[in-house]
């Protein structure tokens, strides 16, 4: 058994009243790894995939976090059936991941700031509107004194 079917067969086979939120962190940096640590502590949430676009890179971050590697957003929300992307990507780039995350149906959470323009802002919440999906803006001062 690979990993990923061991960990989408674990996360499938709770009840439905109880199942975790499936999340993955599009980006492997410093601010992805704490997403990995804090949704390791938030009950009904489970870490299951990183994605980014250098997949040695990606993968070694994910075997450092127990998460599955992909280099593609589509594919990672379908074969680890993905409920929230939670990006953390350098800024011009959020636009459009968040985009091709909530376009495969998934709810995003994207750092601040949302997206570089006015134009893309505007876009993004009209693709979340349109698809259905909720689209999030993170602005955390959880370690600043």
């Amino acid at each position: 058994m690979n990993r990923l079917t061991e960990v989408v067969g674990i996360v499938e086979s709770a009840p439905q009243s109880i199942r975790p939120i499936r999340c993955a962190i599009v980006g492997h940096g410093n601010v992805a790894a704490l997403y990995v640590r804090v949704l390791r502590d938030l009950p009904g949430a489970v870490a299951v995939a990183v994605c980014g676009r250098d997949l040695e890179r990606t993968t070694h971050f994910a075997d450092r976090n127990e998460l599955l590697p992909f280099d593609n957003i589509s594919a990672m929300i379908e074969s680890a059936r993905i409920d929230v992307v939670i990006v953390a990507t350098p800024h011009p780039t959020h636009a459009e991941v968040a985009v091709a995350a909530m376009n495969q149906g998934a709810h995003v959470l994207v750092e601040k700031p949302m997206a570089t323009s006015v134009a893309d802002c505007d876009r993004m919440l009209s693709v979340a509107s349109s698809v259905g999906v909720t689209l999030g803006v993170v602005s955390q001062r959880r370690f600043y004194a």
